[in-house]
């Protein structure tokens, strides 16, 4: 026991404090600093901030950015513990909240936080960023059924077949334990062969992206991508292959007490969507009589 607590100090004790290789989308204030530094001509003027999360190997070896002293992104061997982020959000009424990663829709206390390690040698990288979700998840008035028709609850239904979107995370608190922003890299010459959990970001946008974003945890998936502005006789480009698995919530889209007409809501969905069906025909049957008279 003694050993192993020997251990982990001397770890803690070599290692240093670090953001590892990358600025990852749930850093906005970094983010942000690094867009300011680069406006006053402190940093690499190529940066577009188009592909998230933002390599270091992107800002120039004379840059003057503040956020080059967090990550010794030059060295060819380099390890260190990634700093202990924690997100706080508590909503008094409904669930509220956009671009804050595993973080829920859900009304109550929660928390993120995350820690990990780090690792580079030559070409490999990797990072174990995991984060632990809680939320209190109490409860709110959810849909109310007793207003809708059978036309409205059937096209309500069609939205939730496309959409991955709980009203709520089930009956009591949450919690949830996943990879958060890990990555394992392969880099060579500003291009890189990630297997990634990591939040991606593609566009422009300082709150809105074009597609791709942190408003949700991130997924695993393979890319490969440049690590910095790549130059060419017309310019710089960065580009960016990925390919992904996406995974279900676990959780109905409608809160688990519903029940309309004694019945549960996906019975009860079942019913309506069967009245619609039928109301439709009747319709149609309706309109030929009516243009054959």
């Amino acid at each position: 026991m003694f050993q192993r607590i020997y251990c982990c100090v001397l770890f803690a004790v070599l290692c240093k404090v670090s953001h590892g290789q990358t600025i990852n989308n749930n850093q906005n204030d970094d983010v942000n600093r690094l867009r300011a530094e680069q406006l006053m001509g402190k940093t690499n003027a190529d940066i577009s901030f188009t592909l998230r999360p933002i390599y270091f190997a992107s800002l120039t070896k004379d840059s003057n950015s503040a956020l080059a002293s967090f990550s010794d992104y030059t060295a060819k061997r380099n390890m260190g513990i990634l700093p202990v982020a924690i997100t706080q959000q508590y909503n008094t009424g409904y669930p509220f909240g956009w671009n804050n990663s595993a973080l829920i829709p859900a009304k109550g206390y929660q928390a993120l936080i995350a820690t990990g390690v780090y690792l580079k040698y030559k070409i490999l990288d990797i990072k174990i960023n995991p984060e632990l979700v809680w939320a209190q998840n109490l409860s709110f008035d959810t849909l109310n059924l007793k207003n809708f028709s059978a036309d409205q609850l059937a096209l309500w239904y069609t939205y939730l077949n496309k959409i991955d979107n709980p009203e709520r995370y089930g009956n009591g608190p949450y919690k949830k334990l996943g990879w958060g922003e890990s990555h394992i890299a392969l880099t060579i010459k500003g291009i890189s062969l990630n297997l990634s959990n990591e939040n991606l970001w593609w566009g422009p946008g300082i709150q809105n992206s074009l597609i791709m974003s942190n408003n949700a945890p991130g997924f695993k998936h393979l890319s490969v991508n440049t690590t910095h502005p790549l130059k060419s006789g017309i310019g710089t480009f960065e580009f960016q292959l990925m390919s992904g698995l996406l995974e279900p919530s676990g959780y109905p889209p409608y809160d688990p007490h519903i029940v309309y007409a004694g019945s549960p809501f996906p019975q009860a969905i079942c019913f309506f969507n069967q009245l619609r069906q039928l109301h439709t025909i009747l319709k149609l049957i309706n309109s030929r009589m009516v243009h054959s008279t």
